[in-house]
């Protein structure tokens, strides 16, 4: 991948790990995402330059957490590859379930 993405990429892939398998957090963060949304149903920015990749995986996780609940797959944990970009050796899976 070209610069910036695959940090992007990582870090959408991480948190949204992350969420899954701490589920009690989901809710406040899906009840916080409508707070800022208000009766709006999408989410817009208009910034480019350095907040770009910030604001992408604001939206990217955001978006993602008003559709799905998430869970993480018990027969497939990531292992973590330190480096100075965190990465998964076995890449990151997760279970979605559309919320109504």
């Amino acid at each position: 991948m070209f610069e910036g993405h695959d940090t992007t990429a990582s870090g959408i892939s991480w948190i949204l790990y992350t969420l899954a398998t701490h589920k009690e957090h989901q809710p406040k963060c899906q009840e916080e995402i409508q707070n800022l949304l208000g009766d709006g149903a999408s989410i817009t920015w208009n910034c480019i330059g350095k907040q770009f990749a910030m604001n992408e995986m604001k939206v990217a996780v955001a978006l993602t957490l008003l559709c799905f609940e998430l869970a993480p797959d018990p027969f497939r944990i990531p292992v973590p590859t330190p480096r100075i970009v965190l990465m998964s050796k076995n890449v990151i899976h997760l279970h979605l379930r559309k919320i109504l």
